[in-house]
């Protein structure tokens, strides 16, 4: 998980072919509420990628093992 710095708004090319997710947060003035905005590569950080990243964590193992660190956009 990444939390993008403030007025940085998370775009799904920076997830793509990764098992990251990026987090936007702006607070609406007006409302006082919070706006939480998110991406992720639906495919890796999906269920097949949640389903890795849980056996590496029930077997002990880093839990990224087997999961792309990086995405496809330089």
């Amino acid at each position: 998980m990444k939390i993008c710095e403030a007025g940085i708004y998370p775009q799904t090319k920076w997830a793509c072919g990764s098992n990251l997710c990026y987090i936007g947060i702006e607070v609406d003035p007006r409302t006082g509420r919070v706006i939480v905005m998110s991406a992720i590569d639906n495919l890796i950080k999906g269920q097949a990628g949640q389903a890795i990243q849980c056996m590496n964590i029930m077997m002990g193992w880093d839990e990224t093992l087997g999961l792309p660190k990086l995405g496809f956009y330089p």
